[in-house]
């Protein structure tokens, strides 16, 4: 896998940046059109949970307190099988602050309320 991005079911290697738009809007690998379930049924363990805070251009940390900023989550599952050890089964979970594009425009239904006292 990428360092950086991902990798498709079909075999094809993005940036996390890049793709992420384009599975936004589409089902589909951009190379190849191999089309990807839209919902998926059954057992799955955590793979990778990545949690990233959008902060205003220029914005400090401190100074963000009360303020509505953007929670980015993504998460990565694999089917569970029946050898799959509930004891031994990890999440790898990664978090980090990116700083918003300036025409970034939030959206009420995808903002987290921050504060630093929790």
């Amino acid at each position: 896998m990428l360092a950086c991005g991902v990798v498709l079911d079909c075999g094809h290697r993005f940036h996390r940046d890049c793709i992420t738009p384009w599975l936004a809007r589409e089902n589909t690998c951009p190379t190849c059109r191999h089309a990807f379930e839209l919902e998926y049924a059954g057992k799955y363990v955590f793979k990778l949970v990545e949690t990233r805070v959008a902060i205003p251009p220029g914005a400090a940390l401190t100074a963000l307190a009360g303020q509505d900023v953007l929670l980015v989550v993504s998460v990565c599952l694999a089917p569970r099988t029946d050898d799959t050890d509930d004891a031994t089964s990890s999440c790898e979970i990664r978090t980090s602050i990116v700083a918003l594009p300036e025409r970034h425009v939030q959206e009420p239904s995808s903002l987290a309320r921050y504060n630093p006292t929790k």
